[in-house]
């Protein structure tokens, strides 16, 4: 499992700011409670320790609470939100998800597309989405796991024991969950790049976002460039093509997520040589 990590070189200017989540998605990883936790890198930079599970006999399943369930909890179901990496190869474990010691589904770690969502049902209702967002050096996932199952299922004000075991035997193949909680918000920055599209030149902005909560779309408007995106459980990003600046300049970058209140969030836009991408 060797890591290689790229440094990007940003001129970047940075805004977080929370959101009102469209549904309530709870933190699915709080404590650790049992297994092999190791360092490596995650979907978010400042999480680097996971909870580590293989396909073998001699490892010993991996567990963790959740965030509580609120006892004025009235929603139909409870989705549960936390990182995740996964080996991907041709040679899969089978790996099992519980739930307060009863197991609810399995999944493997096939070679499949490699970034995207995966959904995997099971057992009384519940559904496990893996949303793979990145990928490391060898080409395994990094992304954002949620699980929703219906309420009558839990207890409220209570957390809940998550847990992943396996019945493969002798196999390397992996999976972790990373010990952190993820927290919502919206990143602006200005790429260090000019592109050129049709003649002529732009300024290149990213704005990414950490979503939790149900797919929802929004819009970004910077001056008169305007994109817009289907926000999904975990890490999105979206680029804007500004017309090239001469002069260091700050604009404000107009966010509208459909259900919440509207953002407004700096970027300094700086002059940059003229390469292209």
């Amino acid at each position: 499992m060797k890591q290689i990590f790229i440094i990007s070189l940003f001129v970047w200017s940075t805004a977080l700011a929370g959101q009102k989540n469209q549904t309530n998605y709870l933190q699915g990883y709080d404590k650790e409670v049992s297994g092999l936790s190791m360092g490596y890198s995650t979907a978010l930079p400042d999480i680097n320790v996971s909870l580590l599970m293989r396909g073998r006999s001699d490892y010993d399943p991996i567990s963790w609470m959740t965030e509580v369930v609120p006892e004025d909890y009235k929603e139909k179901e409870v989705a549960f939100i936390w990182l995740f990496n996964m080996d991907i190869t041709n040679d899969p474990a089978n790996f099992i998800l519980s739930l307060n010691g009863e197991a609810l589904l399995s999944f493997k770690n096939q070679k499949e597309a490699q970034l995207g969502i995966r959904k995997i049902e099971g057992k009384n209702g519940a559904v496990l989405t893996l949303n793979a967002t990145m990928l490391d050096g060898n080409s395994d996932q990094m992304g954002f796991a949620s699980l929703k199952i219906p309420t009558k299922h839990l207890s409220s004000g209570k957390p809940v024991l998550l847990e992943i075991s396996t019945d493969t035997d002798e196999n390397n193949a992996w999976y972790m969950t990373c010990k952190g909680g993820i927290e919502q918000g919206v990143e602006v920055y200005q790429n260090h790049v000019i592109v050129k599209e049709e003649g002529k030149l732009y300024n290149s902005v990213s704005v990414d976002f950490i979503h939790i909560g149900d797919e929802v779309e929004s819009t970004v408007t910077i001056g008169n460039a305007e994109e817009s995106i289907q926000l999904t459980p975990g890490y999105n990003k979206l680029e804007l093509l500004i017309p090239k600046l001469e002069e260091e300049t700050q604009l404000i970058a107009k966010i509208k997520t459909r259900g919440e209140k509207e953002q407004s969030l700096p970027v300094t836009i700086k002059n940059v040589k003229e390469w292209e991408h």
